[in-house]
């Protein structure tokens, strides 16, 4: 038996279609500040921000990561500090400690791959030393610790949505810390190129979701003027 897995959610046009009831968000957007960005990495740079990490502070980040974590981390001017976890990947709380200096700010604390971390332990781990939780549920859909909501705990929480849902980038910055506020400078410069290749983006996914096998071959056709392009136009 052969399982194949698609690398990217399926999309078919039922998606598109309004629904016929309103569903409230759940937590934490429904009523936590929430902010919207390309990719997830995105949110964790203007995250830093909101926590008014400086250039030269250190965030203690599990040794165990994706590599978008980090590099955002760095670009901000922040330093990285690992701390090492467990072989269930849970946080090894007692090298966290051993780490923490003057020049740490925050905590970083990844759900992998959507099971839950013991929030509420970093939570008062961070409060005890007087630093920030950075929630990490880029992996995570939905999830509840006790019947709190994986994403309402540390003081930020990071969410990537095109790790689920089919669309061309959807990063989510939300401040749970009533205390915390962030003003972020928009700049209006999404070119009408870029939309064209969100919807083509949609087309394909389209194409390639329909359970009739001969349409699905069309995507490859219809992708061709734009191979063409790319090989004879590199952006």
């Amino acid at each position: 038996m052969q399982i194949v897995v698609s690398s990217e959610p399926r999309i078919d046009l039922s998606i598109l279609s309004p629904s016929p009831r309103m569903r409230e968000l759940p937590p934490p957007f429904d009523v936590r500040p929430t902010y919207y960005f390309p990719f997830a990495r995105n949110a964790i740079c203007h995250g830093l921000r909101a926590l008014g990490v400086s250039p030269g502070d250190t965030i203690l980040v599990p040794s165990f990561h994706c590599a978008s974590v980090v590099e955002p981390i760095i670009s901000y001017g922040a330093n990285v500090r690992f701390f090492n976890i467990r072989r269930d990947l849970s946080p090894d709380f007692r090298d966290i400690e051993a780490k923490i200096d003057s020049k740490v700010r925050a905590v970083l604390a990844i759900h992998y791959f959507g099971f839950p971390q013991p929030i509420q332990r970093l939570m008062e781990l961070c409060r005890a030393h007087h630093l920030y939780l950075v929630e990490d549920c880029a992996h995570v859909l939905t999830g509840d610790v006790n019947g709190t909501a994986l994403g309402t705990v540390g003081d930020i929480s990071i969410f990537s949505w095109r790790k689920f849902l089919p669309l061309f980038d959807g990063g989510q910055l939300v401040i749970n810390n009533p205390k915390l506020h962030i003003d972020i400078p928009w700049q209006g410069n999404y070119k009408p190129l870029s939309l064209g290749k969100v919807y083509r983006k949609i087309i394909v996914d389209l194409i390639d979701g329909s359970p009739v096998t001969k349409i699905k071959g069309m995507s490859r056709l219809f992708l061709l003027p734009y191979s063409i392009k790319r090989r004879l136009f590199p952006e």
